[in-house]
């Protein structure tokens, strides 16, 4: 698990943008005057054609949820790209860019290497040189030793 910077992840990977502009930091606004809330995830991905996404980042906004969101990075060595990186938690980093957070908390999965190279981050026991293709990943943080 790492905390990736919010405008740095949104430069990979911007969640507003990947849903065609359907959904937007106004029409969250609009949600959240109105009270029009989404407490429940939509649970399998049939159910998220009709799911109201606006109204379930702008639950999230108000009620902020500390689970991880989950990136895969792909292998791009290996030619094997992902083109939305945010594989669950759309929603939550939508949330959390409309609150401003600096921070959000990820597992990632993909090229250990490609994942600090694009995220600025540091390895724990892992040399980029002779790094695994892939595989989850443990960041250093500051203030860690």
């Amino acid at each position: 698990m790492v905390q990736i910077k919010t405008d740095v992840l949104r430069r990979a990977c911007n969640p507003w943008v990947a849903w065609g502009g359907r959904e937007t930091p106004e029409l969250v606004r609009e949600a959240i005057d109105v009270g029009r809330l989404e407490a429940k995830p939509a649970a399998i991905w049939r159910d998220r054609l009709g799911h109201d996404h606006v109204a379930r980042i702008a639950y999230l906004v108000l009620n902020p949820d500390p689970t991880p969101i989950e990136i895969d990075v792909g292998v791009p060595s290996l030619g094997i790209k992902v083109w939305h990186i945010v594989t669950d938690g759309n929603h939550r980093f939508c949330a959390a860019l409309f609150r401003g957070d600096s921070t959000i908390c990820a597992n990632i999965s993909g090229s250990i290497e490609y994942a600090a190279r694009l995220f600025d981050l540091k390895f724990l026991g892992a040399r980029p040189d002779k790094s695994p293709a892939g595989g989850s990943v443990t960041a250093d943080r500051p203030g860690r030793k």
